[in-house]
């Protein structure tokens, strides 16, 4: 910490808004440590399929190996479900930046959002940035090839302005104080009820469940932290179905993918190795 006993300061914006100033900039941080993550992790899978290419084994692209392929799909899947989380949650702060202390619905809602994305963008980038240096092998651990300064990178993103712990306390403030949930409850229910199918529900009820067991619990934040994955979890496939409308089928099969590996713990599908990622 630096200190600054003795220091010239000029007062800068209204004295009284300085805890709002404060907030809105760590929201506008998240946000972009979250988008800075995904960045990361689609460099690392970058690397990652160009590897899968070049490096031949047992007389063929090691890209064409089902575990490498599979590997390649878990990037692949956080990729994808990780941006529609976080530009959501980024779509949400753009409507209501403009929003003055002591702020509106939407401008809460917005934070809440970036509570989730914050979160599970970090998650996916130190897992994938992993998975890179793995495909790479011992090589992936030597500076002279990216994947390692990318893993290092990544590492830095669930530390960089709140680490999970301070995510889940700040959803719990943004849920008590503000019902910011409520809103993001009457999203997924818009999205998932007119998609109806196995994994939407999964999704709905997964969203459901860690609500009503952070409100049930005698101690929310103990369980906090399971809540906002979850909740992240459910987020992710409701937007990838979202996408789906205007994207076409191969949103709507990542948002699969996505619920039988994140919800349902379930290895993925074995069609999952017909995709062209």
């Amino acid at each position: 910490e630096v200190e600054l006993e003795g220091a010239e300061a000029y007062l800068i914006g209204e004295p009284d808004k300085g805890i709002y100033y404060t907030l809105e900039n760590l929201t506008v941080s998240r946000l972009a440590n979250a988008v800075a993550a995904m960045g990361i992790a689609s460099k690392s899978l970058l690397e990652a399929k160009e590897r899968a290419r070049r490096r031949v084994a047992f007389g063929r692209p090691i890209g064409e190996l089902p575990l490498l392929k599979r590997d390649l799909v878990d990037m692949t899947v956080r990729q994808v479900a990780g941006l529609a989380l976080a530009f959501r949650a980024v779509e949400a702060f753009d409507r209501a930046w403009h929003d003055t202390p002591p702020y509106t619905d939407r401008y809460h809602y917005a934070r809440f959002l970036s509570h989730l994305a914050k979160n599970q963008t970090a998650d996916h980038a130190a897992t994938s940035t992993r998975l890179a240096m793995e495909i790479f092998g011992g090589l992936g651990f030597l500076e002279e090839y990216a994947v390692a300064r990318w893993h290092r990178e990544a590492l830095i993103t669930p530390i960089w302005e709140g680490p999970s712990n301070v995510q889940a306390v700040d959803l719990l403030e943004a849920m008590e104080k503000k019902r910011a949930h409520e809103p993001y409850v009457d999203e997924l229910e818009g999205i998932l009820g007119d998609v109806a199918t196995p994994q939407a529900e999964l999704a709905l009820k997964t969203a459901y469940g860690a609500l009503s067991d952070l409100t049930t619990a005698e101690d929310p934040q103990w369980i906090a932290k399971d809540a906002l994955r979850r909740l992240a979890d459910a987020g992710q496939i409701a937007y990838l179905y979202q996408l789906a409308e205007t994207g076409g089928k191969r949103f709507e099969q990542f948002a699969e993918l996505a619920a039988a590996r994140f919800l349902e713990g379930y290895e993925y599908p074995a069609w999952a190795r017909e995709l062209e990622l």
